[in-house]
């Protein structure tokens, strides 16, 4: 090698050192973005422009409060609140503004956390230097260093606990998990590769958040955070979450009332599903007014070109394998193909999700809003007329002027638009005020048109428009959750670690009673907002003893008592008015102000309740029954013209029931003797054929019941020897009826409807214990038999007003034992009398539970809640049942007894 070229070879080696020297120099001057140090697996970043500030302003709201006892918190509390104290030292030290960046990592069950400090700051450099040295003379904390890879290591311990940090350039990162720290390390000898960062997977993550007076600003990845849905939720949960975006940020703001994350998701690709929404305009939520108050959760979708959304939604459940292929080729080879019914859909679905009360099946609702009603109703005409078996009748009910009609496809929602919309095994539906609703039960879908007609809805809910009112008014993708409502749902969705966390902390999670998430999609922008509200009220799980009555009104009558406070319901199941009687067969009408209606004089004693009749469009009337006649009086307390009716029987009447078919007011009334003669009339007065009288011939066990079976009216009859009977509006007898159960009977009974004969239900009790499922095709399907500790043992079957749920009670002398429907034992009370116990079960959501235990013979009733706690100070003194109501809005019970001349209602606390 001659000179020149080893000189040029030797300038070149010396440029390329001194560009490295001077990049290093370089380096070691320009400060460091601790955010270019964030690793791939990081889940979570939590970033606060002001350590102390955010930190004082967020811990003395209610909602950050109402977090205390969880395990993440109290750490933060535990180790934020000292170093607080330690800044503060010195008359005249003011605390330096300490800009913190949290990233967290998911790791199973486990939350872990690294801290970041920008120490740019010469000043700020100094006071974190000057906390440490502090904190090293603490005698309770031992101090360690170790070296990794040529990197210092601290460590600060104490208490079995350690904190370890890294000092590298002007960024201070520590963790109270040495793996962590160690893992920096590698990212900071790699930072200069290629590699997965943080940043360089959610490379769009900082363009949304932004400080303001906000206390926090949050960025997730929707893949690693996932993680923990995977251990919490079901798997079908966490591949939603990971569908959904790539990435989001918020600011979050933590006021008296609610936690509040305005942001963005972000995506670089369209293959998340948010991004489906591309191009749609964000609707209004106007379906509101068609939404239940008993939702536990609902699922929206707003379009704006319904046909397009359709072809996308196509497209992506093609890439993702998530089409039931075999159903819609079946349903192509009959002519049907559902691209096309998204270009009558609309521009809103809304899926509700109910809360069930006792019921094992959930109830759910799909509702759209269709641009083209007509094409809707000629679309859904001939897919259930299509696929209708030869072999049955189709399921064709008018209800309320609704007509009701089954769609023979299994899970058909999740058929049409997706996995989101799970859970109908079968599906029904109805056009109602030009929406068409889908339900996956009769009995739900009745419901629904009650709730309608009663204006029970949350457009109507003062409550649900509170809870909304920071949300946006648009939207493309909203889920909004009453957590009391929904709770039980959200355990059955959790896997059994997520079960024990939300059991563990439930007072905590329920105290937000709201959560809500709404996204947008806006040209290449997705804004969104999160909401929690903040309801303490609603977080109550096992009611205290010791709650107070307080006095509402006292009515007086101008003799003593007979009967119970009788609460007169309307169509709706809605308590208006209650009703009593005294010893001058006087009776009384009074309203729910406590204001008397009404005082009609009496010859006999009442034997029935009072129930409210409207018949065609005239005011409401009640109808009641004395010994041997049939009463219907006006508001105004005057018999309604042609009443009352004589019974033509011998023996007293017994039961009484006003029997509307199918919602048109075309009453008829029912009315059964003791000696179990069953008398039917219409509104005339007429008695209708097969019931001049129908002779059972044996005394009855409960009140004679009507039910609708797909296009059928059954009456239900159950005799006390065991004997039931299924009847038609004839009074002939079903097929396989009547059936004899073999051991007597006295009580209500539980109806589960079905469509069909065979997916019927009555749920009947014995008075040896023994419970029957008895099909409404004759068929015994199942006896259980509950245990009998002796033979003078009692059974009690009771159910809730509306009949969606019952529990079961039994009585051994002075022990009284309460099992759910699934058989198990729920509590168990003892007394100091033996004397029977009426047992009367409430359930005004899955929080209001009570079982009222009344005995006559003492004359006391106890209140409890579902877990068996006792509800007030002390047994209430009547001498007959009580009568019970809830107020959601206010969160009180009303509290109905007779007691000597006087009616007296009360509320007390949830």
């Amino acid at each position: 090698m001659n000179r020149k070229t080893l000189l040029f070879f030797f300038v070149v080696v010396a440029l390329l050192l001194g560009f490295l020297l001077f990049r290093r120099w370089q380096q070691s001057r320009t400060p460091l973005d601790p955010w270019t140090l964030l690793s791939a697996e990081t889940a979570l970043v939590i970033e606060t422009p002001d350590l102390w500030r955010s930190w004082h302003t967020v811990a003395q709201q209610s909602p950050w409060q109402a977090l205390d006892s969880l395990p993440l918190v109290q750490v933060m509390s535990a180790h934020l609140n000292p170093l607080d104290s330690l800044f503060q030292e010195g008359p005249q030290r003011e605390r330096p503004k300490i800009p913190l960046l949290t990233s967290v990592h998911a790791r199973g069950m486990r939350v872990a956390a690294l801290f970041w400090l920008d120490v740019r700051s010469s000043g700020l450099s100094r006071e974190i230097d000057r906390l440490l040295r502090e904190i090293s003379r603490n005698p309770a904390i031992q101090t360690h260093r170790r070296t990794l890879q040529g990197y210092t290591i601290h460590e600060l311990s104490a208490d079995s606990t350690t904190f370890s940090y890294l000092r590298y350039h002007n960024v201070l990162v520590g963790s109270f998990s040495a793996d962590l720290v160690e893992e920096v390390i590698n990212q900071i000898r790699n930072r200069n590769n290629e590699g997965p960062t943080f940043l360089r997977l959610n490379p769009q993550i900082r363009q949304g958040a932004h400080w303001e007076l906000d206390a926090a600003n949050l960025y997730l990845n929707t893949d690693r955070s996932a993680r923990w849905l995977d251990v919490l939720a079901r798997p079908e949960t966490a591949a939603a979450w990971r569908a959904l975006a790539q990435s989001a940020s918020f600011d979050v703001s933590v006021g008296a009332e609610q936690i509040l994350m305005n942001g963005q998701f972000t995506s670089d690709s369209a293959a998340h599903f948010i991004d489906l929404w591309q191009g749609q305009e964000p609707q209004p939520l106007t379906l509101l007014d068609m939404v239940p108050n008993r939702t536990a959760l609902l699922y929206h979708w707003g379009i704006s070109d319904a046909q397009a959304f359709g072809d996308s939604l196509w497209r992506y459940r093609q890439k993702h394998g998530s089409r039931p292929d075999s159903t819609w080729q079946q349903l192509r080879q009959k002519g049907v193909d559902l691209r096309n019914w998204f270009g009558w859909m609309g521009r809103e679905v809304a899926f509700c999700q109910l809360e069930s009360g006792g019921s094992e099946v959930p109830e759910q609702l799909l509702i759209l809003a269709p641009s083209d009603l007509t094409e809707a109703r000629r679309q859904l005409r001939a897919l259930s007329d299509t696929l209708q078996s030869a072999d049955e009748e189709p399921y064709v009910e008018t209800y309320i002027g609704a007509e009701i009609r089954q769609l023979p496809v299994a899970q058909f929602p999740t058929v049409w638009l997706g996995n989101s919309f799970s859970g109908f095994d079968q599906t029904y539906y109805a056009v109602v005020k030009d929406v068409v609703v889908m339900a996956n039960s009769v009995r739900t879908l009745k419901a629904w048109v009650f709730d309608i007609e009663a204006e029970e809805v949350w457009g109507r809910s003062v409550q649900q428009n509170v809870w909304r009112e920071e949300l946006p008014e648009r939207a493309n993708l909203s889920v909004m959750v009453n957590v009391r409502l929904a709770w039980k749902r959200l355990l059955a969705g959790a896997s059994a670690e997520g079960r024990a966390l939300l059991q563990q902390y439930a007072p905590v999670w329920r105290q937000f009673g709201f959560v809500a998430a709404q996204l947008s999609r806006t040209g290449t922008q997705m804004p969104a907002t999160l909401l929690l509200r903040y309801t303490p009220g609603d977080a109550t799980l096992e009611t205290p003893g010791g709650r107070a009555l307080a006095s509402l009104y006292d009515v007086s009558a101008e003799a003593s008592l007979t009967t119970a406070p009788l609460l007169v319901h309307d169509a709706q199941h809605r308590p208006q008015e209650v009703g009593m009687q005294d010893s001058s067969g006087a009776l009384y009408l009074v309203s729910p102000r406590g204001q008397l209606i009404f005082r009609r004089a009496l010859e006999q004693p009442l034997v029935s309740d009072l129930s409210q009749v409207q018949l065609t469009d005239k005011a409401p009337s009640y109808l009641f029954a004395t010994s041997h006649q049939l009463w219907l009086l006006d508001r105004n307390g005057d018999a309604v013209k042609g009443f009352p009716w004589t019974v033509p029987d011998t023996l007293p009447i017994q039961y009484l029931r006003a029997i509307d078919y199918d919602g048109s007011r075309r009453y008829r009334i029912l009315a059964a003797t003791q000696g179990g003669a069953i008398y039917l009339y219409n509104t005339d007065g007429q008695l209708l054929d097969g019931w001049k009288p129908l002779a059972t011939k044996a005394p009855l066990a409960t009140a004679p019941f009507h039910v609708r079976v797909g296009t059928r009216d059954c009456f239900v009859v159950i005799q006390r020897n065991g004997t039931v009977h299924l009847l038609n509006r004839r009074g002939e007898t079903y097929a396989g009826f009547p059936v004899t159960l073999g051991d007597s009977l006295y009580g209500a009974s539980f109806w589960e409807p079905g469509v069909r004969l065979r997916d019927s239900y009555l749920t009947l009790l014995t008075d040896g214990g023994e419970v029957v499922r008895l099909s409404l095709e004759g068929k015994v399907e199942r006896r259980t038999q509950l245990v009998r500790l002796s033979r003078n043992s009692r059974f009690q079957l009771c159910p809730t007003a509306d009949g969606r749920a019952y529990v079961l009670a039994r009585q051994d002398g002075n022990r009284l034992t309460l099992f759910n429907a699934a058989l198990a034992e729920r509590w168990e009370k003892t007394y100091l009398s033996a004397s029977p116990k009426v047992v009367t079960y409430y359930s005004f959501g899955p929080d209001q539970q009570v079982i009222a235990v009344t005995d006559t013979t003492l004359g006391s009733t106890w209140l409890y809640n579902g877990q068996g706690v006792s509800l007030l100070e002390e047994p209430l003194r009547t001498p007959h049942p009580i009568a019970l109501t809830y107020g959601a809005d206010e969160k009180k019970y009303r509290l109905y007894r007779t007691v000597g001349t006087q009616l007296q209602v009360a509320t007390f606390d949830q």
